[in-house]
């Protein structure tokens, strides 16, 4: 079935950002802690792009509050490194596969827009992990307006970063 995800606003990506999950599996969902798990893809996103903070609401739903933080993609990796979230350390910044099939499912559904998994999700460009394969000085990005994917150069560009991690991932839960 497919679980809502987000609504309209300036800036944000098209209505409707559900995730979908397999048949009997539990749906996509917003873990209410600051992350979404993505059962179908295997995937663990944090529900607010960098710079923004997670906080729950009283109806039970979610805001991101605060500007999403442009950086370049060195700031971008690094951030990767250093960030302990949600009681996991193994956060990454996402393939391009990853980013697109997000807009895809963004852009796809039309059902239940509750604005509880992605609050107010920012449309524009955002980094991949993935380092151009011919030119190491450039790393994809993906518009999440268009969904095009393109490169650019990682010193001089900035985008906005939502990180990820795989739900089968070794790595432990961070000590608290």
């Amino acid at each position: 079935g497919l679980v809502a995800a987000t609504h309209c606003s300036a800036g944000a990506m098209p209505c409707g950002a559900a995730l979908s999950s397999p048949a009997g599996a539990p749906p996509a969902h917003n873990q209410g802690g600051g992350t979404v798990t993505d059962t179908a893809a295997g995937l663990m996103w944090q529900t607010c792009s960098v710079g923004q903070v997670w906080s729950k609401r009283g109806d039970g739903g979610s805001n991101c509050n605060g500007p999403a933080q442009a950086v370049h993609w060195d700031h971008a990796a690094q951030t990767v490194v250093a960030r302990e979230y949600a009681g996991y350390r193994d956060w990454r910044l996402p393939t391009r596969s990853e980013l697109q099939a997000l807009r895809k499912r963004c852009e796809d559904s039309d059902t239940q827009k509750d604005a509880t998994t992605f609050p107010a999700p920012r449309a524009g460009e955002y980094w991949t992990g993935e380092v151009h394969a011919t030119d190491g000085g450039h790393a994809w990005l993906i518009d999440m307006g268009s969904g095009a994917p393109y490169y650019a150069p990682v010193a001089s560009n900035a985008a906005f970063v939502r990180l990820v991690r795989t739900l089968d991932s070794p790595e432990p839960r961070a000590a608290r």
